[in-house]
């Protein structure tokens, strides 16, 4: 559908839709139900219908209208959709409501609010369905009323939008409904609901009815619906692992076309390992899923098209007698793509379209260039960040925030969506993404953010998540009035409160934060201690008296989470006069401290001795010694950008180690020296250190996973000596992660550290120009 509406002519369309035929009206419209409001000629159209809808008489088609333009429209044709409303023909009105329920703005909720009472069925049900996506607890407060209504027609239609929500709350209500409902349409609707989108919890929740109510009569149909759901599982899950062994688009295009969102999920995630572009219209569509794992599986596997793309484009330039030449500036992807042999896949691939998509979205990986900045988002797309908030899943919704971390104050859009998230606070109610928000907020705002960080901070009846990421965010915002909001929880009774407070408020008054951190270090609440020497690794404060109170806290402690975070940043942040310090302290020691103790003296010895190295090979270098002509030979390699630079099967003893050090800072050619193995298997090249330790806090595992893998290929092929305490902190504090493989994997970086085989280079004008 989405391919013929691209071939569309749009003077035709422009006619049809003013036919003084009804019924060619009707068609026109209906050959645009399924166009997506991300599609190429969405706009027009759009512009097309809303003129139709000015003369447009006839009920039946108005309400056609109106429930397209909400489908394809956004807050800016809330007004004229309002009016109908008020429409004398019931369906207008009903069309209409569900149009508003497709429009994410806060301003469609005064709007529906009064038809919640109406007195009709359909209308009382689509604003329920308007409502839910913006304020749940009251769309499904009225959905109850409904099922449990004596007239028929008001528990049908409430059947009706519980199916096409079907989301746990409203499958709840399903279960619900079937145990109390006698009608027998009824009954089939909500019976084929639960058997086609039921899920494991759905049975769940179904076994603990059947234990409840053992001898309830509708107990065989609860039984067939289980038994149902599980069949349609099983036979989901062995098409999603053959998707993995099918290798013909034709048959990938037809499971996409006809399969669950998980099959064309996984059907992404195949065209991604195939990396085809013959793959590029169908991959294209799916960015415009409704599926936020969908669009991001296509986004993701376009990206990796255009990197093949891009690498054969370089391997075909490259010469096979010697290393290639320079690649200069241009030309770009587009200039690129756009000078080679027409696509043998049929149907005329239209690549400005598809790169549309790729420029909004990440940008394909390519060689990394030695003045490349830490990646940070160009521009925040409303549309996307809509849709992904409205997501059912509390930890997708989460994630989409967490994204925004890598904007700035700078970033083309950030205001908007700042604004979209103070509003999105009234109608959020997990209080994981509600935290996530505040703390966006604050990084990314201004002073306006401060009034509503204040009020979910001093709120009482909140979580305490909630109360403390708000702290933190206010701590991001540079104005003199926020000290004296965050001053009163300094002496909060909560240890997370009390320890953002700390860190929020220590560049602001550091004589009053240390007091407050000091009545932390003596409490007899574990949590508190905890809390207290997570703030003290989080200052990073060279100052003497936050390192004495480490000190205090290390020598005092018995929990063991606790002594490793003290001895890591007594580590980090150490120095001759820590390093006396824990040698007196080494011969009296505790069993349970000794070894933390002697860790302490080995890591500050080994750093105080990398740096006597790193100043010896400095002054060196300014007395002109032997190391600047290996900085020449450096920099005119990297200006050639070899793909290789084969090592020498017995290289000397006095060159082989520069040798090596070139070999594993070359980019990314055959040898893959700048590619990391993600925990999937896959290959992705590395980005900037900082990058990836910024993704060290990620909600998602997985994301945390790879960042630690990309951070230990730093760590064996070279990282930049600015970057070392970080990580060093990073992977101690992931030690403590909630996955066990997360753990496992920050320890075998850790050990790199621990055991002298880590490689740290002094990066002059980026990640590839430096010396050991």
């Amino acid at each position: 559908m989405e391919d013929l509406i691209l071939e569309m002519d749009l003077g035709q369309f422009a006619k049809r839709i003013s036919s003084q035929n009804p019924k060619d009206r009707i068609e026109t419209i209906e050959s645009v139900r399924d166009l997506s409001k991300k599609s190429i000629k969405a706009k027009e159209i759009l512009s097309m219908l809303i003129s139709a809808l000015d003369t447009e008489e006839d009920p039946q088609i108005i309400s056609r209208l109106t429930k397209l333009i909400g489908k394809l429209g956004d807050s800016t044709v809330l007004t004229l959709l309002k009016k109908f409303l008020w429409h004398p023909d019931s369906r207008v009105v009903a069309n209409t409501l569900e149009g508003l329920g497709q429009i994410y703005s806060l301003d469609v909720i005064p709007i529906v609010l009064p038809f919640l009472n109406s007195s009709d069925n359909r209308i009382k049900a689509n604003a329920a369905r308007a409502l839910y996506g913006l304020n749940p607890t009251t769309a499904l407060g009225k959905l109850s009323e409904m099922i449990n209504s004596e007239e028929v027609f008001f528990r049908d239609s409430a059947a009706y939008i519980l199916a096409s929500i079907a989301d746990p709350p409203c499958q709840d209500m399903l279960i619900e409904l079937i145990m109390n409902e006698s009608d027998m349409e009824i009954l089939k609707k909500s019976i084929s609901t639960l058997c086609n989108k039921g899920d494991e919890l759905t049975i769940e929740k179904i076994r603990k009815v059947n234990q409840q109510y053992a001898d309830h009569p509708k107990l065989k149909i609860f039984n067939e619906i289980v038994e149902s759901i599980e069949q349609r599982l099983q036979a989901q899950m062995a098409n999603v692992q053959n998707i993995g062994k099918i290798s013909d688009l034709v048959k990938l295009t037809e499971i996409f076309n006809n399969g669950s969102n998980k099959e064309k999920e996984q059907v992404c995630l195949r065209l991604f390992d195939i990396g085809d572009e013959g793959s590029l219209p169908l991959l294209k569509r799916a960015t415009n899923d409704e599926d936020n794992a969908i669009r991001y599986a296509a986004k993701k596997a376009i990206n990796n098209v255009f990197c093949k793309i891009s690498q054969k484009n370089r391997t075909s330039a490259a010469s096979p007698f010697g290393p290639p030449p320079a690649v200069p500036p241009g030309p770009k992807l587009r200039d690129a793509r756009s000078a080679r042999p027409p696509s043998v896949v049929t149907g005329g691939l239209d690549f400005s379209d598809i790169l549309d998509i790729v420029e909004k979205s990440d940008p394909a990986p390519a060689a990394p260039k030695t003045d490349e900045a830490p990646r940070q988002l160009e521009e925040i797309d409303m549309a996307f960040l809509v849709l992904d908030l409205s997501n059912n899943s509390a930890a997708l919704r989460a994630e989409a925030v967490s994204k925004l971390l890598y904007a700035t104050r700078e970033t083309r859009g950030v205001k908007e969506a700042v604004k979209y998230l103070v509003e999105r606070l009234h109608v959020e109610s997990e209080p994981q993404v509600k935290s996530q928000i505040l703390r966006v907020v604050g990084t990314l705002g201004s002073k306006s953010e401060i009034a509503i960080l204040k009020k979910y901070a001093e709120d009482e009846t909140l979580d305490y998540r909630i109360r403390a990421n708000a702290l933190e965010g206010l701590g991001f915002i540079d104005a003199p009035e926020v000290f004296d909001i965050i001053c009163p929880f300094l002496k909060h009774s909560d240890n997370r409160i009390k320890a953002n407070a700390v860190i929020a408020a220590w560049k602001r008054n550091p004589d009053l934060t240390f007091n407050a951190i000091s009545d932390m270090i003596k409490s007899s609440n574990v949590a508190m201690r905890d809390s207290a020497a997570y703030g003290l690794l989080m200052l990073k404060s060279h100052d003497r008296k936050i390192i004495n109170l480490m000190l205090e806290l290390f020598i005092r402690e018995t929990t063991t989470d606790i002594i490793l975070k003290l001895t890591q940043g007594l580590s980090i942040l150490g120095d001759e006069q820590i390093l006396l310090d824990m040698q007196k302290m080494l011969a009296n020691a505790s069993a349970l401290k000794k070894p933390y103790i002697q860790t302490i003296i080995d890591k500050i010895k080994h750093k105080i001795d990398s740096l006597k190295n790193f100043n010896t090979l400095e002054a060196a270098r300014e007395k002109g010694h032997e190391m600047t002509d290996f900085d020449a030979q450096f920099e005119e390699y990297v200006s050639k950008q070899p793909r290789h630079e084969p090592k020498a099967e017995h290289p000397a003893p006095e060159t082989g180690r520069k040798k090596e050090i070139t070999h594993n800072m070359q980019g990314p050619g055959e040898n893959g020296q700048n590619f990391y193995e993600k925990a999937d298997g896959t290959h992705a090249p590395l980005k900037s250190a900082e990058a990836h330790l910024f993704e060290f806090n990620h909600p998602d595992e997985k994301v945390r996973l790879n960042a630690i893998m990309a951070i230990q290929r730093y760590l064996s092929i070279g990282l930049p000596h600015e970057n070392f305490n970080q990580v060093e902190m990073m992977l101690t504090l992931s030690l403590n992660d909630a996955s066990l493989r997360v753990r496992k994997e920050a320890f075998d970086a850790y050990q790199l550290i621990q055991t002298h085989r880590a490689v740290i280079i002094k990066t002059k004008k980026g990640p590839q120009d430096g010396d050991i």
